[in-house]
């Protein structure tokens, strides 16, 4: 998504201030985000109970993930200063609030729907007409920010695009086999033949395997919900005891719909427990309602610094949004002058930033694939002085030295173990090929033996410790034959065609695979 890629930019080429990679600083902002949305919703007494619950609760994410927590977090401060007096002002700023977190991630993409149709149904529970104009608002404004996508992706790839594209394919393929959690195994050996990879068609699929087995799905999902409440064992029913003590109170009502609704819409699939880190402070939220006293309404200087804090952070997302969204519009207009990604894209974007780290890094892709092996090694050697943190840089740099004829780096090149479990794996697919380009058959043999050995053990593995409900899943995939479909490196057909042909050499584990539909 486009703010997600902006931040993620700038964060990792330093084009945003460098406060924003330090844990503390994002610790420091959360704790002033919960500090002013608990202020409004239980006063500054009790607001001290959030702020320590979220500083304990609070894991130091990489910052693209911390920078989604905040964006939850605002979302919800603004909805519970709403809720205190709703007025169309306040529902714009609500509904801006959640089309930010819309431009980061797609979990809350129907939300606005349903707390449109929360506020909708209460209001005729409690007699009184619905405000049109703020369900409208809340209805319309989100999705207002995804406009410049849309339009980008119509006019660079003639295609519709609401959210990201090829995002969750696993996370639904091991869901509607039944797994809890998701592994980054090769996912596409579950998929029937008939069926292609892509959002689109996988989501049918799961769909159909929905209908088809119901109760074996909801089974996976409250197995999933209680493993999301097992990541916090405290803090949920911290926070459904501050629910039902201020049970009556609409920003508690709406704040627990909003973490009821971001837990079931990720345990609808697979998980990670990394998916809940952004409920932990809103949950804190709620858990202060039983550190107050009555009902507390602040007013004064108290509750005007609250809403202050999350007007002016709001201001500030806003400008991020603004950003990614003219970034968005402007790559949609070169897209009709001419092609997207282009090596004449690719040139005019260099000639602007001659010195940024990815372009330089993807010119040097492009001339290794185009055989220009020596200014290939130029571009990449640049690119991976720029970024010295990213081995998959420096991985490939070995390769293109060994096209150059030099083996030598990237038979020595070894991974931080356990940093990254794909990069050694790509580097054994990649050693593999120069063994077989350097006629040593039997090493290249033993490298791909190496490396399905390692895939079983490593790759198809889940988050933790083996859950019995996932052992016989795990075991169908480590039976199946080792294809390396999603992992192998983009490789001439020629290389390609003869690496796969040692893989199908590789002797088969015992056990029968799950077979496919």
């Amino acid at each position: 998504m486009p703010l997600a890629s902006v931040l993620a930019l700038g964060l990792t080429d330093h084009d945003i201030s460098p406060a924003l990679r330090r844990p503390h600083f994002r610790v420091a902002l959360t704790a002033l985000m919960s500090f002013s949305a608990s202020c409004l919703m239980v006063g500054p007494a009790a607001a001290a109970v959030a702020v320590l619950l979220t500083a304990l609760t609070h894991t130091f994410t990489a910052p693209e993930q911390s920078v989604y927590a905040l964006l939850i977090l605002l979302a919800a401060g603004v909805m519970a200063w709403r809720a205190r007096a709703p007025s169309p002002a306040k529902t714009v700023l609500l509904a801006c609030a959640l089309g930010a977190t819309l431009l980061d991630r797609s979990p809350l993409m129907l939300f606005p729907l349903v707390l449109a149709l929360f506020e909708w149904a209460s209001a005729r529970r409690a007699g009184t007409r619905p405000d049109a104009r703020q369900l409208l608002i809340l209805c319309l404004v989100p999705y207002l920010f995804l406009l410049p996508w849309m339009q980008m992706n119509w006019r660079a790839y003639g295609r519709v695009t609401v959210m990201e594209r090829d995002a969750a394919e696993y996370n639904m393929v091991y869901g509607a086999k039944g797994m809890v959690r998701s592994i980054d195994a090769d996912w596409t050996s579950l998929l029937p033949d008939r069926v292609e990879t892509g959002t689109t068609t996988v989501f049918a699929w799961w769909l159909r395997e929905v209908a088809a087995h119901p109760l074996t799905q909801a089974v996976a999902v409250l197995k999933r919900l209680a493993f999301a409440l097992s990541q916090d064992p405290f803090l949920y029913p911290l926070a459904l005891g501050g629910l039902w003590l201020r049970r009556r109170r609409r920003d508690f009502r709406e704040l627990a719909l909003l973490c009821g609704y971001f837990l079931l819409v990720h345990c609808l699939f697979t998980v990670h427990k990394e998916y809940f880190i952004p409920l932990r402070a809103p949950l804190s939220l709620l858990a202060a309602g039983l550190a107050a006293r009555g009902e507390p309404k602040p007013e004064g200087d108290a509750g005007l610094f609250s809403e202050r804090v999350l007007v002016a952070l709001l201001a500030v997302t806003l400008l991020l949004c603004a950003r990614a969204e003219a970034i968005a519009h402007e790559y949609g207009r070169l897209a009709l002058l001419r092609p997207p990604g282009s090596d004449q894209a690719l040139a005019e974007a260099l000639e602007k930033a001659p010195d940024d780290a990815w372009l330089t890094f993807e010119r040097g892709q492009r001339r290794l694939r185009s055989g220009r092996t020596a200014e290939a090694i130029a571009d990449l050697e640049k690119a991976s002085a720029l970024r010295i943190d990213s081995p998959e840089w420096a991985l490939q740099l070995a390769w293109a030295r060994m096209l150059g004829g030099d083996p030598a780096p990237l038979l020595a090149w070894r991974a931080v173990p356990g940093r990254d479990v794909h990069i050694e794996l790509r580097a054994s697919l990649l050693r593999a090929q120069a063994y077989l380009r350097m006629g040593r058959l039997e090493a290249a043999r033993r490298e791909l033996a190496d490396a399905a050995a390692f895939y079983r053990a490593r790759v198809v593995h889940a988050q933790g410790p083996e859950r019995p409900d996932e052992a016989a899943l795990l075991a169908d995939l480590r039976a199946l034959p080792v294809s390396f479909r999603i992992y192998l490196p983009p490789f001439p057909p020629e290389d390609r065609g003869r690496l796969l042909a040692e893989l199908a050499r590789l002797p088969a584990r015992t056990g029968a695979g799950r077979k496919k539909d």
